[in-house]
């Protein structure tokens, strides 16, 4: 491990929005300051929060630096304010909910550099379910990432931000993160003129939530968002045309994630967690019938 805290310029800085994240952030640090690599990199958590994060992440001091807003952030915006403070050549993301492995810097430095030159790509890594025991966890986790588990290596239009890493230089000239509520990562990343690289051994684990209602609440803010980043970017034009069409969603999303189970080897996990899984596409459905809506009403 070699976290910079000196003048050098580090090869790799790590940014991390953060609201109320207490309950999460430790194990996420944790697992930054123990990486296998003998690169120098900074981790920068941008905190927008009310609860005892802000404490929490100084306590890590020199290690991390706390980037403080007096108004919440959402998750784009605090991405670009760790980025004006980020002093690296290669920008890497991560969320608090996020445990990446001890070979993840390592991974997602040598994929972006992996063209002549300076890091020249964006890439993007797996994304394993840090949940496995818990129903509702597990249900979330098949609903939003199971699609990023495979171990292939290929390109992808969009990965998550939660395991990103872009080069500053394409950052800067794609002007950072939009700044809206959800989705910037979706938003900025079609906005490349090639497809973002997956790298299969750049693993993080995303711990979801486990809670029926907050998952339900959840899925259904996530729909909300698909809506409006995809209407800013200009597709799935047929559905905000027909709204009626939009429950066609529920049976289109089921299939894809049984079909995305079955090739990550989690088709089991999937059948066990169908209950669960059938809950969060109706609310996903439902966020999205309600962010189109709010789009065609403005």
């Amino acid at each position: 491990m070699s976290t910079s805290t000196t003048t050098r310029v580090p090869d790799v800085s790590v940014v991390i929005p953060s609201w109320n994240s207490a309950r999460t952030i430790g194990r996420c640090l944790d697992a930054l300051l123990a990486q296998e690599t003998t690169l120098a990199y900074e981790v920068l958590v941008v905190d927008s929060g009310e609860d005892d994060t802000a404490a929490l992440v100084a306590s890590y001091a020199p290690r991390v630096q706390l980037i403080r807003s007096p108004t919440q952030l959402f998750p784009g915006p605090a991405r670009n304010r760790g980025l004006l403070q980020a002093r690296a050549p290669l920008i890497a993301f991560t969320d608090t909910d996020c445990v990446p492995d001890p070979g993840w810097l390592a991974a997602l430095h040598r994929a972006s550099h992996a063209g002549p030159g300076a890091a020249t790509q964006a890439v993007g890594g797996r994304i394993l379910n840090g949940t496995t025991e818990s129903l509702c966890g597990t249900a979330l986790y098949l609903t939003e990432f199971v699609e990023f588990a495979g171990t292939v290596v290929r390109r992808y239009p969009s990965i998550p931000s939660c395991n990103l890493a872009w080069p500053r230089q394409l950052l800067e000239q794609h002007g950072g993160f939009p700044e809206v509520f959800w989705g910037e990562e979706y938003i900025l990343n079609t906005r490349l003129s090639e497809q973002i690289l997956f790298v299969p051994d750049m693993v993080v684990r995303h711990v979801n939530r486990t809670g029926l209602r907050e998952t339900v609440r959840h899925a259904r803010k996530v729909g909300r968002g698909a809506a409006l980043s995809r209407r800013l970017t200009g597709q799935h034009g047929v559905l905000f045309r027909w709204p009626v069409l939009i429950p066609l969603l529920f049976g289109f999303r089921l299939l894809k994630i049984a079909q995305k189970s079955a090739a990550a080897g989690l088709f089991g996990t999937f059948l066990w967690a169908s209950p669960m899984v059938l809950l969060d596409l109706a609310a996903w459905t439902a966020g999205f019938w309600q962010g189109a809506r709010e789009q065609t009403d403005a």
